[in-house]
């Protein structure tokens, strides 16, 4: 599934450095202590105590999501003795020198680019000015065909265009971390950097050692059975490394699917210690469920009006404003044009990606795998792939007793999952385009059915009428999950921001490696079962480090402050440290405590006061005052423009015009014209503003002497 493909979580965490192993910490006197939460670090310490039987820390492995597991098209004529760089695979190159490598799908741009160069541009102008399809569909098809090429497979399972590799980490971090010294990298360390600065696993890397931090990598194309063999012989070479006689595992997401074949080939193993399931993908997820079905939400509300804001707010705050000027361009073309180019789009996209790979179909609900099945692989050329996803559908059937079993063997299992949000809520919000994206209650991506196996649920902001435990707000019955002692949930937490909630890190850590915690009745005032979000991605990521250098280089003498900056210095950072060692969530102290150290990096000149302002905007989900105005205009606008003409295109407005009294039409014709004026008297504004000197530095044209005539006319 191409759409879970963001950064996916992973855990571990951010614990702070002066937290050494038996878990003493720095005296909260030596920081002055903010009033806004009451947990100070010693409430917070921890002793991470869980040893194997020589006193060591288990070896932890983490099975990612897929972002993370880096999969590229061989290059055939690589030739490895001639290589400067000896730890780079065989990586091919794209006609513009980047790598045919993703975590996900790899697009080779070059070719894509070159197919709409000769197949869509002609196409395209023929059919908006004859208001139908003219090739316009299948020449949108060769290029979603060539976008998806790379990595299409066959009936068989097979790759049919390239072979493809995944990229492994065959050896601990310790292997491929950059030394301290280095001043060049290699290809692998590269990849072990990246790895630190978009996963909290440095700080877990520095109570175990990174010699003890190993990462498993799958790929999206494989066989989750197979992959689930190949972690097993994985074990066993970070078993041989270090000596140890088990492992902690960490699943996360789409690792969830690794596990549950694990569980179904390896129930009996004795290799394992602990398993902490992060966000796990136990039994699919509705959302890919309704793609296999095909089962959209293909209203003309959604696709002329609500959607397509909504979805673009995915990647800018500005989304709600570029999304309803997008809505505009859609009506330049039919609307049955615009279906039949989204229908061909998502049919190439099945039949290359998602039909023929059993990693995928392991996202589909064990309740609907049968039917769906039936459907698409019980031919004679879809015989391979079906004996596969056969195979983990069986393990998905047994995996609730097969946990049980394992937990009766002396393995600790648990669940972290997260609740409150529909489908699409929050991030991701493309897929709101599925179904039943309103009928689940999840982490915004999977349904907790899935992530916690079991557990009964209400909708967002409903209640259940009775369970046997009911979360605080009554939308959970714990009761029913697998795990009903190690299972904890996560009320309105993302599923990408388990890797920025802080409790989930510290959590997780503490039922791998302190006996603080063992199941949800050990300390449940420091852990409890139903917990919070709060995101700590700006302080984790970026700002606490950057407030730490800033001290550092005050203390040895390259900043001059005064006693009262020093002082605030200090009071932030301490703060960071409470928001980044967290067991309860506490969303609002997050947010203040990473507004004022932006302030503070911009202040010092660390970041700049826009920047910080930005940053601190974007995590509060506010924007300038200017696009806030603009904003409302455009939607009235948009919303206006639907609520007469639907979804149809602008050749088709005299229609609708003439049908009606026309007398009832023009009040909206002058107050259209005059909000359009209005929106392009503040564009103008606005770019000139912004681009003044430039302007200015361009040789006299006509276009320039307009957006004069309209600053002037602004500022009379």
């Amino acid at each position: 599934m191409i759409f879970i493909t963001r950064i996916i979580s992973a855990v571990m965490a951010v614990i702070m450095a002066l937290v050494t192993l038996n878990g003493t910490v720095t005296k909260s006197s030596d920081y002055p202590s903010s009033d806004n939460y009451p947990y100070t670090l010693e409430d917070m310490s921890v002793v991470y105590d869980n040893v194997d039987e020589n006193g060591n820390y288990y070896p932890l492995v983490v099975v990612p999501g897929i972002s993370h597991s880096i999969t590229y098209v061989v290059d055939r004529d690589y030739n490895s003795s001639a290589a400067e760089d000896p730890s780079r695979p065989p990586i091919k190159k794209d006609a513009f020198g980047n790598d045919l490598q993703s975590g996900t799908v790899i697009f080779d741009v070059p070719e894509i680019l070159k197919t709409v160069a000769s197949n869509l541009i002609a196409p395209l102008v023929k059919s908006v000015i004859a208001q139908k399809d003219c090739g316009l569909v299948d020449a949108i098809g060769k290029v979603a065909d060539t976008a998806f090429s790379a990595q299409k497979t066959l009936p068989d399972g097979t790759f049919a265009n390239n072979e493809i590799g995944l990229l492994e980490f065959n050896g601990s971090f310790a292997d491929f971390a950059t030394p301290a010294d280095a001043e060049t990298q290699s290809y692998m360390q590269y990849q072990c950097d990246y790895l630190y600065r978009i996963l909290p696993l440095r700080a877990i890397s520095d109570i175990i050692g990174e010699d003890n931090l190993f990462f498993f990598t799958f790929s999206l194309f494989a066989d989750p059975m197979s992959s689930a063999q190949r972690l097993d012989r994985y074990i066993d070479m970070v078993l041989q490394k270090t000596g140890a006689k088990k492992v902690n595992l960490l699943p996360i997401s789409l690792g969830g699917t690794v596990f549950t074949a694990f569980c179904d080939q390896f129930t009996d193993t004795d290799k394992v210690n602990t398993i902490v399931n992060v966000v796990p993908v136990l039994n699919g997820t509705q959302s890919v469920t309704d793609m296999f079905n095909r089962s959209f939400d293909v209203s003309a509300e959604f696709w002329y009006n609500a959607g397509i804001p909504m979805m673009i707010s995915e990647f800018t705050e500005y989304g709600e404003l570029i999304g309803h000027a997008v809505n505009f361009l859609l009506r330049a073309l039919p609307a049955e044009v615009n279906a039949a180019m989204l229908t061909k789009i998502y049919d190439i996209l099945f039949n290359n990606l998602f039909v023929n790979t059993p990693q995928i179909w392991a996202m589909v609900t064990k309740e609907a795998y049968p039917e769906l099945a039936e459907k698409f692989l019980s031919d004679k050329e879809h015989s391979p792939v079906r004996s596969k996803t056969d195979a983990f559908y069986q393990a998905q059937l047994d995996l609730a007793d097969n946990i049980k079993k394992m937990t009766a063997n002396g393995i600790k299992i648990n669940i972290i999952s997260g609740y409150g949000l529909h489908t699409g809520d929050a991030r991701y919000n493309f897929f709101h385009v599925t179904a039943n994206a309103d009928n689940v209650n999840g982490d915004g991506v999977i349904n907790i059915e899935s992530t916690a196996l079991g557990a009964t649920a209400a909708l967002p902001g409903e209640k259940l009428s009775e369970g046997g435990r009911l979360s605080p707000d009554g939308e959970i019955d714990a009761s029913t999950g697998v795990l009903p002692d190690n299972t904890w949930y996560f009320y309105n937490m993302h599923h990408e921001d388990a890797a920025n909630n802080a409790p989930v890190i510290n959590l997780a850590v503490a039922l791998m490696y302190s006996h603080e915690v063992e199941n949800v009745k050990s300390k449940p005032e420091k852990y409890p079962q139903f917990n919070g979000n709060s995101d700590n991605w700006f302080i984790r990521r970026w700002r606490y480090n950057d407030m730490k250098n800033l001290y550092a280089d005050y203390q040895a003498g390259k900043l001059d402050w005064s006693q009262e900056t020093v002082e605030e210095c200090k009071a932030i950072m301490y703060d960071c440290e409470r928001v980044m060692r967290a067991t309860i969530a506490d969303a609002e102290f997050c947010k203040e405590t990473t507004r004022r150290v932006n302030e503070f990096c911009a202040k010092q000149g660390k970041i700049s006061e826009e920047n910080a302002k930005l940053l601190t905007q974007k995590q509060l989900n506010e924007l300038p005052e200017w696009a806030k105005a603009l904003t409302k205009i455009i939607t009235f606008v948009d919303d206006t423009v639907f609520k007469i003409y639907g979804d149809k295109a602008y050749s088709e407005f005299w229609k609708t015009y003439f049908k009606e009294k026309i007398q009832h039409r023009v009040w909206f014709s002058v107050l259209y014209l005059f909000i359009l004026q209005l929106l392009l008297h503040q564009l103008c504004h606005q770019l000139f503003r912004r681009y003044q000197n430039y302007f200015l530095q361009t040789s006299d044209t006509l276009f320039l002497q307009w957006l004069l005539f309209r600053q002037n006319l602004h500022r009379r």
